[in-house]
């Protein structure tokens, strides 16, 4: 099961990627210029770990096999800057590896996404660590 992690708001949520393809599947991809995705270039997405010949073996081959028919999931912040890769970093390495220019792709807002089921939702505070938060800020 591939699954995607986010700190939205307090909470970190954890999604199976297949619910968000199937909550994405009428949605329309729209071309990208991949210049808007050259910063994930240096994101630590792939769960943090260490550079080694069979991790890097691993990744090699899911780019070479990565359809880049399927369309990536995306999000943007407030101004309008992809933020979040949910799904196909890996179809992004290989577009720029092959100097394309646009990838196709289907954005989502965050408060969508966090509207979908998820594997675990886990809140925090971001002031004192208490889980979950009972600090009563502003209250």
């Amino acid at each position: 099961m591939q699954t995607f992690t986010m700190k939205y708001c307090g909470c970190e949520y954890t999604w199976d990627v297949e619910v968000i393809w199937e909550a994405t599947s009428s949605f329309e991809g729209v071309a990208i210029p991949l210049t808007e995705l050259e910063h994930t270039l240096d994101w630590d997405c792939w769960g943090g770990e260490m550079l080694y010949p069979i991790n890097l073996l691993y990744h090699y081959q899911r780019v070479i096999e990565s359809d880049l028919h399927f369309p990536i999931i995306v999000t943007r912040n407030q101004w309008g800057n992809i933020d979040h890769v949910v799904d196909g970093m890996h179809r992004i390495v290989k577009a720029f590896a092959h100097s394309h220019e646009k990838i196709v792709a289907k954005e989502v807002g965050v408060d969508w996404l966090t509207e979908l089921p998820t594997i675990s939702k886990n809140c925090y505070c971001d002031a004192c660590d208490c889980d979950p938060c009972d600090c009563n800020w502003g209250d």
